[in-house]
């Protein structure tokens, strides 16, 4: 049966209405699991899906806005990994929007995991530092061309940390180190990469 013209309209009308967002893009968590709420802005209806055994929602599917629980197993980790990541999605009409899940074994993370410089960058470059120790962190540079670290200590917690390199060298080559967050009885690494633009003028000082 062919629907009437008016009705067909009113069907696109309505599905190119429809959008979905969420308050967050992200969500970190540490072994213990736990629940996190999102907070959904929508017109029309949704609808959720989520791949990874270890995370449960509270619905699959609403309309217009709404708050979705995101229930998180304990991760019984075996394994030499300290992270699993997993997915949520959101759809509604030509829309979506997804949550990426990292559940994280209990100690110091950083996020990213990398920071990249290019040669005659001068600016400064930021990553989380997450502590789930009971011990202060220090942190420690690996090479000299690491410049500032800002702060070089922290405490419990996620705190942001501020990275400077030397914008200049005369070696003409890639270079790589790391600064290391310890906290005593742990620590991580995040990855330092710098590349050579072929500036081989002297810097100006």
């Amino acid at each position: 049966m062919k629907l009437p013209l008016v009705a067909v309209l009113i069907l696109l009308m309505s599905s190119c209405q429809r959008y979905v967002s969420v308050d967050t893009s992200s969500v970190d968590v540490f072994e213990e699991g736990g629940t996190v709420d999102l907070n959904v802005s929508a017109a029309g209806s949704w609808n959720v899906t989520t791949y990874a055994d270890w995370i449960s929602l509270s619905k699959e599917s609403g309309f217009g806005d709404a708050v979705v629980t995101v229930t998180l197993d304990e991760w019984q980790n075996t394994s030499s990994d300290i992270r699993r990541t997993g997915s949520i999605t959101f759809k509604a009409g030509n829309t979506s929007a997804k949550v990426v899940v990292r559940q994280m074994v209990y100690g110091i993370f950083v996020d990213p995991p990398v920071l990249n410089f290019e040669e005659g960058y001068m600016g400064y470059e930021k990553v989380t530092v997450k502590n789930q120790t009971d011990h202060d962190w220090t942190a420690e540079r690996g090479a000299d061309w690491i410049w500032d670290i800002l702060p070089s200590t922290g405490g419990q917690g996620d705190r942001t940390v501020e990275i400077n390199v030397d914008w200049w060298d005369s070696s003409g080559e890639d270079k790589e180190t790391y600064v290391r967050f310890n906290t005593g009885d742990s620590y991580v690494d995040l990855k330092v990469t710098w590349k050579d633009m072929g500036f081989n003028d002297e810097p100006i000082h």
